[in-house]
């Protein structure tokens, strides 16, 4: 049971609402809206909006936990499990094949997975991308995409379709995912106004940290506002773990994989 004092997730089989005042009899001033969810479903849920799939048919259902529960079932239908909401943006993926459409422009419909976003007015946008990561900033504000290349798409235009890029969702649902210059292979946290990114020194081709070799995942911080990305020149261990305090940001780093003594000790074996 999840609730943040305006709505009321019971396991995955109902969502119930709830509105103080009225004094209903016998409910304490509290009156109760549930809607069933099928036994065979997963959802997500962040007290503003609910996203509902059904394994049966992978049918996706958004209902509105800020009224009076009502659904409205999505299409295309998900083509895996994934459901995401945060600050009343809810987020699920769509694979091409199933649906047989070409979502991301690639020319094909082969293996992609591509996320669809709902508003808070309840609108769908395809995001367009084929996701190999995502992030989702708590209050919905930033989304993040980590995108391949691959059949026609060259998004920097090297010749090759060997890329993976970092896109942010911002100002916006209706509004163009912008491109990151800068190469990623790991996850990503999206919180307050930025995006961290563990950017990949192998895809990058570049050392980033100063430690001699190409081999590591260094921590680059967008700062979506003013479209600034900074090298903190520093290895991240668990990204996703990482936390964003006003301006300041925790990680957790690696004195080996950096070749640097951070803490004086005279060693560089601590994390």
């Amino acid at each position: 049971m999840t609730t943040n004092g305006r709505a009321l997730a019971i396991g995955c089989i109902a969502l119930a609402t709830f509105a103080c005042g009225g004094g209903g009899e016998g409910s304490g001033g509290t009156t109760l809206v549930a809607t069933p969810l099928s036994h065979t479903s997963s959802f997500a849920f962040d007290g503003e909006i609910l996203l509902s799939l059904d394994f049966d048919d992978f049918t996706v259902t958004a209902y509105d936990a800020r009224g009076d529960g009502s659904g409205t079932t999505l299409l295309p239908p998900a083509g895996q499990s994934e459901v995401m909401a945060a600050g009343g943006i809810g987020l699920y993926i769509v694979q091409e094949f199933a649906v047989l459409t070409d979502l991301n422009g690639d020319g094909e419909i082969g293996d992609d997975y591509v996320p669809q976003l709902v508003d808070r007015e309840g609108n769908l946008y395809n995001l367009g991308l084929d996701r190999l990561g995502i992030a989702m900033s708590p209050d919905g504000n930033l989304i993040a995409v980590l995108a391949g290349e691959q059949g026609n798409l060259d998004y920097n235009g090297d010749g090759d379709q060997l890329d993976v890029w970092p896109f942010l969702q911002q100002g916006g649902p209706d509004q163009t995912p912008v491109r990151i210059e800068i190469q990623s292979g790991s996850a990503m946290r999206a919180e307050g106004d930025f995006l961290l990114i563990g950017a990949s020194e192998l895809r990058c081709n570049e050392d980033l940290n100063g430690d001699g070799d190409i081999e590591d995942r260094v921590l680059h911080v967008y700062h979506a506002p003013t479209q600034t990305l900074v090298n903190v020149g520093k290895f991240v261990i668990d990204l996703p773990s990482s936390r964003v305090d006003g301006t300041r940001i925790f990680f957790r780093g690696d004195e080996g994989r950096d070749d640097v003594d951070e803490n004086g000790d005279g060693d560089k074996t601590d994390a």
